[in-house]
């Protein structure tokens, strides 16, 4: 059991190898290939305006994972948006997770040529898909082709500062012609394109082709204006426009939403710690997110800058080693009446667990969401600093500290709040237990 193999076991804490910092510079850098670091080959200096001849010319006889990375990238260096980046990491979560679903190999390289990239695998990739990630609040309104055409003051850019948010996206074209399958824009908010007649007004992802002429003539223009008359019209076929439902005041708790339905269809019948594996996806995307230095190999980007489905893989099977949520509550109950709780303290704690148990994903039941808001990230600190504490410490060290937090529920119950302390714990440190419940499917793994 959790707390039971945290007390007693003699081996290295688990919860070393699973990183519950957001601080970057805690966490430690996976590196999932043994290689040897690959070496782009030498390639003259180049300025910006240099750069598309680059890509066009001396790099097209290249492997695309060299060309990728012996491109220099446009400079990325301006202030952008807090709550753009944060939505954006959690976009990504959602997508990393979809594709994972769909797809038998990607590899999501961050803050690279632009906001991120899939590429279509990580070994020896040839293809890759360009997404920016624009935040847009209510009172600003739809997208519409003016804005989307409009310079880009998302972002504080000396050196592209007349470029278009279509320009910027579409100059990744203009560097990988051969390989770029997709120019994806990602919003929060709708796009409000005039459309052929035959399209479905309320397409979640708008393709090129569903533009209307008029729609379709004015972005031609614009592109022509900015890199040259031999823009063709069959060069807007790689736009999409995709509007995102993830929600930009709530992304987190709606990215755990998307996370608990993956795990169960994936995991079926298995409770999993769904907080913990959020944790460690976001914390994964922050450590490339914050790297700055532009990788000098494609080994570089990998280890640096990308987050592999194989990664993904191992983190997911590595975290499903989750002990049984009732098999947890009779350890603890047993744990806590050699503390010297009463009879019926712990009857009343068994009561409230199982309450939780139901209640901590039913949007009906605020009270348990609420708990959960102002118990956890207490839990979270107290254990990240003493993981080995038995049941009875954990509630007493963070009750001791929530007496210092406001926004307690005002109906909150103690027994309530013991056994949210206590399943939360179970929460965090599930993923530190050293049995697996049940090996992944020749399914699952494929």
């Amino acid at each position: 059991m959790i707390f039971l193999t945290l007390a007693c076991s003699n081996e290295p804490n688990a919860l070393n190898a699973i990183p519950h910092s957001s601080n970057p510079a805690d966490l430690a850098v996976p590196t999932d290939s043994p290689e040897e670091p690959k070496v782009a080959p030498d390639l003259p200096s180049v300025n910006e305006s240099e750069a598309r001849v680059l890509t066009a010319a001396s790099t097209r006889a290249l492997p695309f994972r060299d060309k990728f990375v012996a491109v220099r990238p446009r400079e990325r260096a301006g202030q952008r948006m807090t709550n753009r980046v944060e939505y954006q990491k959690h976009w990504a979560v959602c997508e990393i997770l979809g594709r994972h679903e769909r797809e038998s190999d990607y590899c999501f390289v961050f803050e690279v040529h632009d906001d991120v990239v899939i590429l279509d695998s990580a070994e020896e990739p040839s293809r890759a898909e360009f997404c920016q990630v624009k935040t847009r609040t209510a009172k600003k309104g739809e997208w519409t082709v003016t804005r989307l055409l409009k310079a880009d003051d998302d972002e504080i850019d000396e050196n592209e500062s007349g470029l278009s948010i279509l320009g910027k996206l579409f100059d990744n074209r203009q560097r990988f012609p051969d390989e770029t399958i997709a120019l994806t824009i990602v919003s929060n908010a709708p796009f409000k394109l005039d459309l052929r007649e035959s399209v479905d007004p309320e397409l979640d992802t708008i393709p090129a082709s569903a533009l209307s002429d008029d729609v379709r003539r004015k972005i031609l223009q614009h592109l022509q204006d900015a890199f040259g008359s031999g823009i063709a019209e069959a060069d807007l076929e790689s736009f999409r426009f995709q509007h995102c439902t993830l929600s930009l005041k709530d992304a987190p708790r709606h990215t755990m939403g998307v996370l608990q339905d993956f795990l169960a269809r994936r995991f079926a019948g298995r409770h999993l710690p769904v907080a913990a594996i959020y944790r460690t996806l976001i914390s994964e995307i922050n450590q490339r997110t914050a790297r700055e230095q532009v990788p000098a190999s494609f080994f570089e980007l990998r280890r640096d800058h990308a987050i592999s489905r194989e990664e993904v893989e191992r983190h997911l099977r590595d975290m499903s080693r989750s002990s049984d949520p009732t098999q947890d509550l009779e350890e603890i109950k047993r744990r806590l009446e050699q503390a010297g709780w009463s009879w019926r303290r712990v009857g009343a704690f068994k009561t409230a667990w199982r309450d939780y148990l139901i209640e901590r994903t039913d949007p009906e039941h605020p009270l348990a969401q609420a708990t959960r808001d102002w118990v956890a990230p207490v839990v979270e600190r107290t254990l990240t600093e003493n993981p080995d504490m038995d049941p009875a410490a954990i509630v007493d060290a963070v009750t001791a500290a929530l007496a210092g937090v406001p926004g307690r529920p005002l109906s909150l119950r103690q027994e309530y709040c013991d056994a949210v302390i206590l399943f939360e714990a179970a929460e965090f440190l599930g993923s530190a237990e050293v049995p697996a419940p049940n090996p992944p499917t020749t399914e699952e793994a494929a």
